[in-house]
């Protein structure tokens, strides 16, 4: 596991670029804004490492929707589109801030993808994953509750070379 610094959200905060590696070539970087996955190298059949996902070399085109639009992103609070941004819980009407038109996308103008989160890289077995946390407060884009999200990145190397993420959330609403 390698963390190193990534460049400066619009705020002037720090992005860390996390990258987790096993013998042979597989690689992943992620990057704390957005608890984004930027590169993936994988072995051919020949066993020549080649990227396989869509990604930039460096952050600005990460901190717009108009040059990255969600490229490996982690989406939320919602993914897709809520129609009239509005929707119905427990018989109360939500309304929610519109990014797309009259529509919500992807949690909003400013969704989890143009958030920094915490990151924790650890090494796990003969692997590695990185742990992304973020807390979205209660009212952020109009959604009801605080929600604790956590995302995490796990490369593992047995029975073969593997990247799962796995997603988590509780909220109070």
């Amino acid at each position: 596991v390698h963390t190193r610094p990534w460049g400066s959200a619009p705020d002037g905060q720090p992005i860390t670029q996390f990258t987790l590696t096993l013998p042979g070539g597989v690689q992943a970087q992620l990057i704390d804004l957005g608890a984004t996955l930027t590169s993936l190298h994988v072995p051919d059949r020949s066993g020549t490492p080649g990227e396989v996902v869509l990604g930039f070399d460096h952050p600005e085109p990460y901190l717009s929707r108009e040059t990255a639009p969600f490229l490996g992103s982690t989406v939320g609070r919602f993914a897709n589109r809520i129609a009239q941004a509005r929707y119905t819980l427990d018989g109360q009407a939500i309304h929610l801030t519109p990014s797309d038109g009259p529509h919500a996308l992807h949690g909003g103008p400013r969704g989890f993808d143009l958030h920094l989160w915490h990151g924790h890289a650890e090494v796990v077995g003969e692997g590695a994953q990185v742990t992304f946390t973020r807390t979205s407060p209660h009212g952020e884009a109009g959604h009801p509750g605080t929600l604790h999200v956590q995302v995490t990145y796990r490369l593992t190397a047995d029975p073969e070379p593997t990247l799962s993420v796995e997603y988590r959330a509780t909220t109070d609403a």
